[in-house]
């Protein structure tokens, strides 16, 4: 599904700690290409490829060189925002949400509610006129929840032992990952990096501003 994108938009990367966002069909990719990779690895990888939600998992790469997945950002009222898959491939054009149970995110070709906010360091929502080509600091939030967006890993795969990832090394949910009661264990929402890439085309018939 190729979505036809409103004129309010703009486009970006996501990165935390250095690494980029991408799907988790990237990562198993990528996994193929290793010389080092065993038969029983490969036919595994093989099959979670074949997987219907596996494939479709926001998670983080592997390595800081990976192509980063690109986000389309569409403007959805007052500093809120749609996020799109922009990146060329199977998954182009589909909608970021979090899923409703597990709350972790991946993309869907179907209509969603799902809406996101960008807190600056200053603590507020950002909108597109806060926005230049080049990287800021930011907490994502989801609306729904009014949560901000936590990266997880193991912690949150053993306390859920009913949902099947075993590709996904990293999680990225709108809930913490907590599940021991005790404080001393909260996780931290997560802070990225939004590279902004490509900025909205705004009323006055600019062409798009595409960074060299």
């Amino acid at each position: 599904m190729i979505t036809e994108w409103p004129r309010l938009d703009f486009s970006a990367h996501l990165f935390v700690n250095g690494l980029p966002l991408v799907l988790n069909l990237h990562h198993m990719e990528q996994r193929l290409l290793d010389k080092r990779i065993t038969t029983n690895e490969r036919l595994q990888v093989d099959s979670d490829l074949a997987d219907k939600d596996l494939p479709r998992f926001v998670t983080v790469a592997a390595h800081d060189d990976d192509d980063p997945l690109l986000f389309r950002f569409v403007v959805a009222g007052d500093n809120v925002y749609e996020m799109y898959a922009d990146s060329p491939g199977k998954y182009q054009g589909w909608r970021l949400h979090m899923d409703p149970v597990k709350r972790h995110m991946s993309v869907v070709d179907s209509s969603t509610d799902a809406l996101f906010s960008l807190i600056g360091k200053e603590g507020v929502r950002l909108g597109v006129d806060d926005l230049s080509v080049g990287s800021l600091s930011v907490v994502l939030v989801s609306e729904e929840r009014k949560s901000g967006i936590y990266l997880t890993t193991t912690n949150y795969r053993d306390k859920r032992p009913d949902i099947k990832r075993p590709a996904v090394k990293k999680i990225i949910v709108d809930v913490n990952p907590n599940f021991t009661g005790h404080d001393a264990f909260n996780g931290e929402v997560a802070k990225f990096v939004l590279k902004v890439v490509k900025q909205p085309e705004w009323d006055d018939g600019d062409d798009w501003f595409l960074a060299g």
